[in-house]
């Protein structure tokens, strides 16, 4: 199973992780990054992850937080070290990605808003 993060939680993140969450036994979202969290907190609560406004909240998760939180034995420590390594790529790369605000996370709904379609 895959453990993986959500970024944006408007209609097509929505979407997404009802997709996912419950009907795949390859993925499972256990963290997801949203400005609105208000907004998101019951939805989030639902489907049993956990919430963040920044991406610098998930790069604070830790080896060890990882490790705790799945019970890990000594021997598969390196494991949590894997998936740490793993937010820090994927923060890296989506920050590449959308360099608006310096990287940081911009919302789903201004930037189609702003379309001219």
């Amino acid at each position: 199973m895959i453990n993986a993060a959500i970024v944006g939680l408007g209609w097509w993140g929505k979407n997404i992780a009802d997709a996912v969450q419950g009907n795949s036994s390859k993925l499972r979202f256990v963290h997801g990054v949203t400005q609105e969290l208000d907004a998101t907190r019951e939805y989030a609560q639902a489907k049993g992850f956990k919430l963040s406004a920044t991406l610098d909240e998930a790069l604070a998760i830790k080896n060890a937080d990882i490790s705790e939180e799945l019970a890990l034995p000594p021997v598969k420590i390196h494991c949590s070290i894997l998936a740490e390594d793993a937010i820090k790529a994927a923060v890296a790369d989506f920050r590449s990605r959308h360099p608006v605000g310096g990287g940081t996370l911009v919302s789903e709904q201004p930037a189609c808003a702003s379309s001219t379609r």
